[in-house]
């Protein structure tokens, strides 16, 4: 990790201010920037040590984004943060298979090269001959499964079909889902919960399941007029696995 000292400043500056853009960008979008928050909140206290005095604001903090419709849209971000290294470089999902594809151009070069060199004179005859070379292959490591996640939100109010919500639950839990946690959130004018569910699989399983349920809401919720109710989700990242 790099050390800042008191002419890093405006270098600690650029890093607030890459931040903030990253902050800004998903809080537009509605886009998950909670890999953003443990850098932060390690940028204020290296910033402090040197006599900085940056202010914070509710997005900054891990509060602001407990509740999951601060990040509904994340299912559509086609390149989320995935994390911010020790000195502060955001590293996206992108940036990741960017770095893979590197790698595997930089091995194939070195494989070609050593084919070239591969050449030996032999000491029984004056002739150049290629030398043989057998390479072994690896097999390919199994896909590994992830873990989406699964909400359904709706709006709670006394017409409410409770009935409704039941069955799109029980429906779920069916299909192989299993329930996470219920969220409630106060928008100051009425209660709108969040049930989130939990699936192991690939990307295909998880885009047939959300069809599957949408298709279910559409029957159950197509003739109820003033219910509006939607499913949303995402894969989880790493970090929410462990807690």
């Amino acid at each position: 990790m790099t050390t800042f000292t008191k002419d890093d400043k405006q270098l600690l500056g650029n890093i607030r201010q890459k931040l903030n853009d990253a902050f800004n960008y998903c809080l537009k979008n509605k886009y998950d920037a909670r890999p953003l928050v443990e850098a932060w909140e390690r940028f204020i206290s290296t910033a402090q040590s040197i006599g900085m005095k940056p202010e914070s604001k509710p997005h900054h903090k891990v509060d602001y984004w407990n509740d999951p419709e601060t990040y509904a849209n994340q299912a559509n971000n086609k390149n989320p943060i995935i994390r911010v290294t020790e000195d502060f470089e955001i590293i996206r999902k992108k940036d990741l298979a960017k770095a893979s594809r590197g790698t595997s151009r930089c091995d194939i070069g070195e494989a070609h090269g050593s084919l070239k060199r591969d050449i030996i004179n032999t000491k029984n005859n004056d002739e150049m001959q290629p030398r043989r070379t057998t390479i072994e292959h690896k097999p390919r490591k199994p896909v590994q499964p992830y873990y989406y996640k699964v909400n359904i939100s709706w709006v709670e109010r006394d017409n409410t079909p409770k009935d409704v919500i039941d069955e799109i639950c029980e429906f779920m839990k069916g299909a192989g889902l299993e329930p996470v946690s219920v969220h409630d959130f106060n928008n100051g004018y009425e209660i709108e919960k969040t049930a989130e569910f939990k699936m192991q699989g690939g990307e295909e399983s998880f885009r047939w399941v959300k069809r599957c349920i949408m298709s279910h809401l559409e029957r159950f919720v197509g003739g109820i007029p003033e219910f509006n109710i939607a499913i949303s989700g995402r894969k989880y990242e790493d970090f929410e696995m462990t807690k």
